[in-house]
This record gives C-alpha cells, structure tokens and sequence, in this order.
C-alpha cells in the first residue's frame, strides 16, 4: 500500500498509523489555534480506509465541508479541523506539489465558519469591512451605526483573535505560508 499523508498549505503529516489530532502538545498532529479542541480528533487507519472520529470538539470535524462524528476520508478528500484543512494524498509525496495541494480558500472558508461560532453578526459585517481596508469612522457610515459602537466592536473582534492591531487582524487571515516569511532586518 502506498503511504498515505495529509497535506495542508504549509504542512504535511505522513499517516503510518493512528494519529490523535488537537491543540494539545500531548496530540500526534498538534494544530495552534483555538478553533481547535485540545483532544479534536482521532485519525484511524483500518486497512485500506481512513477514518476520522471527531472527538466532540467544540467546532466539529468536517469531510468535504460536510460535519461528521465517524466518517472515511476517501483519496483527495479534505478534512477540517477547526480552521486548518488538509487533503488526503497517496505518496511517493511530491514536495514542490505540497503548496498547491489546497486551495487557500479552504483555509478562508474555515476561518469564515469560525467567525460564526465567535462573533456577531454585527462584528461579522464589521470585520468584513475592516478586511477591506476601510476606517472605522467609514465603518459606521455604511453600517449606519455610531463610530462608538463600531470601535466597541473592533476592540470585541480583536479580542476574539487576540491581537491588538490591525495589521495584526489583518494577518490572521493570510495563507499559513505566507505568515511564516521572514523579513530581512
């Protein structure tokens, strides 16, 4: 049988058994974030199958965007955790293929899924409008809202991804690979 890997945008993990995923260190795939439960999920390998149990995570477990408690994760199947997606490839894995193995708007899409679990509806719209790069004053204009009310969002939003900026923010929702460049100093 071949081997068998999860590929994310910037990571990939060989499945050569069974594989406990979670935020915790304890975990064989341990994801940082905290739409991730500390024990998420478990990955079974039985036979030719690969199986993922969700392991009643706050967020849920889904296999091609469908919420699942037990289910097969077939061949070029993508599984979510929280807002971290990976494809199931068969090896030999070819390493230049891995950057384009998910589409980033799998990991935008999850990030979405978390927001509605997070905020508002009312933060929502407004972080919608922060991501496009206007003010907080132009904010509440096309909200109708008080630019109080909005700045009380804002600080809501951030606390939420615990960040204190909005170029903070704003990183939160670059692919993982881009995030992990360095600058030169």
């Amino acid at each position: 049988m071949d081997e068998l890997f999860l590929v994310g945008l910037s990571d990939h993990y060989l499945l050569n058994g069974d594989r406990l995923v979670g935020r915790s260190s304890r975990c064989d795939l341990v994801l940082k974030d905290p739409s991730v439960s500390r024990q998420h999920a478990k990955i079974v390998l039985e036979k030719k199958q690969v199986i993922i149990c969700d392991l009643e995570s706050r967020n849920g477990t889904f296999i091609n965007d469908t919420p699942i408690a037990e289910a097969e994760l077939p061949i070029e199947g993508v599984v979510r955790f929280g807002v971290f997606s990976f494809r199931l490839c068969r090896g030999p894995l070819q390493t230049d293929h891995i950057p384009d193995s998910i589409d980033s708007t799998h990991r935008l899409a999850a990030r979405e899924d978390h927001l509605a679990l997070r905020l508002s509806k009312a933060q929502t719209r407004v972080l919608r409008l922060l991501l496009d790069g206007l003010a907080e004053k132009t904010v509440a204009a096309r909200l109708h809202l008080s630019p109080h009310t909005v700045h009380n969002h804002v600080r809501e939003i951030y606390k939420v991804f615990n960040v204190t900026s909005r170029s903070a923010l704003m990183s939160c929702f670059l692919p993982t690979r881009l995030r992990r460049v360095k600058l030169p100093e």
